[in-house]
């Protein structure tokens, strides 16, 4: 006898529902706004079980961490899971990069290879030995 076809996932939540997902892909998932958000961009994934949920708020940000946004952090990590959780949250340097400070990265790594083309660029070149002109420092933007 064939069986049904199961049912697909929720695009946000993925059918594990955290097995294997990266904390990037959870906080992308809980689509949050304001504290909330900024709060868990700035965490890192220290450990989850499928029931307890631990998070590494780095120091710096350590103002985000308020009562209210623990709460509201742990009802969206909630209806992701698609069941009850416990989430903690420590005030302590992330085990791994947390998506703010990959962003940041990411940030600087195209903002350099921007510099790097242009400076490399020889139509550029030719104007600045044409024009003795040099490029001004921070104006060149990455695409």
């Amino acid at each position: 006898a064939s069986r049904p076809a199961a049912p697909a996932a929720s695009p946000a939540r993925p059918a594990t529902a955290g097995a294997g997902a990266t904390w990037d892909e959870i906080v992308a998932a809980l689509e949050l706004n304001g504290m909330v958000r900024e709060m868990a961009h700035h965490c890192a994934l220290a450990s989850w079980d499928g029931e307890r949920m631990a998070l590494q708020l780095d120091p710096a940000r350590a103002q985000l961490r308020t009562p209210r946004v623990e709460q509201a952090l742990a009802k969206a990590l909630e209806a992701w899971a698609g069941r009850p959780l416990r989430l903690s949250v420590a005030t302590e340097a992330p085990p791994a990069e947390t998506p703010a400070a990959r962003s940041a990265r990411d940030a600087t790594e195209r903002q350099q290879e921007a510099e790097r083309a242009i400076a490399a660029d020889p139509h550029v070149e030719a104007l600045r030995q044409a024009f003795d002109a040099e490029i001004e420092p921070g104006s060149v933007r990455p695409r």
